[in-house]
């Protein structure tokens, strides 16, 4: 009964995959896309399994898709659905946070080879910062909010840090770079 909860992933993917292709290169492409989508031995393999790979390739198409829409057309709403579309990539596998900093590389070689990243930058910006901020949020209303903001250090990871024992269990001290303290606690037990 459990793997019931795969198919609407498998068919936001087969959905997103069809419009993708036919918005970027007609309708034929659109049902290659589709095809190749269906039948791909690793959604298959997946789709028959409670894991987040089907999950995180279904979400991470739909962040994508909405990513690139965007791109084409940058508005506030779009913005908005890029970034519930990169939360809930975010929330389906933990592997895809590179998407986010993926993202910001891509809008910029984006637009200075078109030659406009000078002159719309600063909206744009604005507008992909909104998307990054929202990704955060949608990941720790996932999470409920726990453990937001708590301090993060190596210690946390007494593997990295070389401690064992009872001086692994004290409190973490600070990680190089505070930005992991707005992911919640549970999403960073993973890394």
């Amino acid at each position: 009964m459990a793997r019931w909860a795969v198919i609407p992933l498998s068919l936001a993917g087969a959905v997103t995959a069809f419009r993708w292709a036919r918005e970027a290169f007609g309708e034929t492409s659109g049902w290659i896309a589709l095809v190749f989508w269906t039948f791909d031995p690793n959604i298959l393999g997946n789709e028959a399994l409670v894991a987040p790979d089907l999950g995180g390739s279904s979400m991470g198409l739909v962040a994508g898709y909405l990513f690139w829409r965007w791109l084409g057309q940058p508005n506030w709403s779009r913005a908005f659905f890029a970034g519930g579309g990169l939360g809930l990539a975010l929330l389906s596998k933990s592997t895809l946070l590179i998407m986010g900093p993926l993202w910001v590389v891509s809008w910029g070689v984006y637009r200075w080879r078109q030659g406009t990243l000078r002159v719309r930058w600063r909206p744009e910006a604005r507008q992909l910062a909104l998307v990054l901020i929202l990704a955060v949020y949608f990941l720790n209303l996932g999470y409920g909010f726990s453990g937001t903001g708590t301090r993060f250090g190596l210690s946390s990871f007494p593997e990295l840090s070389g401690e064992t024992g009872r001086r692994a269990k004290r409190p973490a001290t600070g990680f190089v770079g505070h930005s992991w303290n707005m992911f919640p606690c549970r999403c960073r037990e993973g890394f």
